[in-house]
């Protein structure tokens, strides 16, 4: 990642941007509207006119604060927006997650804001004292905010993306809730499903998806500072802009060319693995991955993979052959490593 793109201050506004709106507004066609809102500005929606029926496609950054490269494709995908003024069909809107650890640097300050979205941990957080909030409950309770304005206005189809980023080499893959439309918004992206993931981990912003009704996807996008990271997000973006109907594709954004990106960076990939085995970290171990693991690479039984237990020094060897997905290459997190297999599911092969 380029040094520059890394600074983040206190400064750093959680709304990276928002374009379109749930509003006509001068359409040039029935039901469009061109992106004519200052990055960052919304307007009245009230001074708008009549309901518009566009969709929604609401990108939530940084939900980790060690994985930048989502806010930077964020920005990079508005600017350009901004010079190409096409026409808007719906909403997007883009929030930062945990902005306090974003600008630390570190995943989070005290907990995982990412197993905070049960519905048992959405009721402790709606009858605690805002005036109480401390770290991620607080940075939770702010980005909740901005995320019900957004869905109390949406008058059409909610599309939530979120994007994360891996400490260990990877390529893009997705994860997602297995329902028809976003199987559906897969086959779109080209990127492989990792399945199973949501049975091993509770409470993340997918589960909020699911409980409220709307469409939620995560897309790791690659190394947590990789350039090519952003780009991958970057193009993903497009290409959701466009499939959802947000913005009418116009030559401009070389959709084509972002598809080329996507495909050359999951090649030899399978369409799908499953999620058979996650190594949890104990909270005394001291847990060190060997150098040089990436995700999708292939383990066999018995191989030596990491270092743990109390002493750090107790051999962690793969108990069976199969997938290595998200080996840990950072102090904070509490998955170790997670095995998988080709998913025997054929409805999900990608499209070219």
């Amino acid at each position: 990642m380029k040094p520059e793109t890394r600074v983040f201050d206190a400064g750093t506004p959680r709304l990276i941007g928002q374009l379109g709106s749930t509003r006509r507004s001068a359409p040039s066609s029935p039901g469009a509207t061109r992106a004519g809102l200052a990055l960052g500005s919304a307007g009245s929606p009230a001074a708008r006119g009549e309901p518009d029926g566009g969709p929604l496609l609401l990108v939530t950054a940084a939900i980790h604060g060690n994985e930048p490269a989502g806010v930077h494709a964020l920005r990079r995908v508005f600017a350009r927006l901004e010079e190409l003024q096409p026409v808007f069909r719906g909403r997007f809107v883009g929030l930062i997650g945990n902005l306090a650890a974003l600008v630390a640097g570190q995943r989070y300050e005290e907990s995982d804001m990412n197993r905070l979205w049960s519905k048992r941990a959405l009721a402790e957080l709606a009858a605690a004292d805002p005036a109480l909030d401390k770290a991620e409950r607080k940075q939770q309770r702010e980005l909740l905010a901005a995320i019900e304005t957004e869905l109390a206005q949406a008058r059409g189809e909610v599309v939530h993306f979120d994007l994360h980023s891996t400490s260990g080499d990877s390529p893009p893959f997705l994860v997602q809730n297995e329902d028809a439309r976003s199987w559906e918004l897969a086959r779109e992206l080209g990127v492989p499903v990792l399945r199973g993931l949501l049975k091993n981990l509770d409470g993340t912003v997918l589960d909020f998806g699911a409980a409220r009704g709307f469409t939620s996807i995560v897309l790791e996008g690659g190394q947590n500072e990789a350039e090519s990271t952003i780009e991958h997000h970057e193009s993903a973006l497009w290409m959701l802009l466009v499939s959802t109907g947000v913005v009418e594709e116009t030559p401009a954004m070389e959709l084509a060319a972002h598809k080329l990106r996507i495909a050359r960076s999951t090649s030899g990939i399978p369409a799908a693995v499953e999620i058979v085995l996650r190594y949890a970290i104990e909270p005394s171990e001291r847990f060190t991955m060997l150098p040089g693991f990436k995700s999708f690479e292939h383990v066999v039984q018995g191989q030596l993979l990491a270092l743990g237990g109390p002493s750090g020094q107790r051999p962690i060897r793969s108990p069976m052959s199969g997938i290595l997905i998200m080996p840990r290459y950072q102090g904070q997190g509490h998955d170790g490593f997670f095995l998988a297999r080709p998913s025997p599911v054929a409805s999900v092969a990608r499209v070219a």
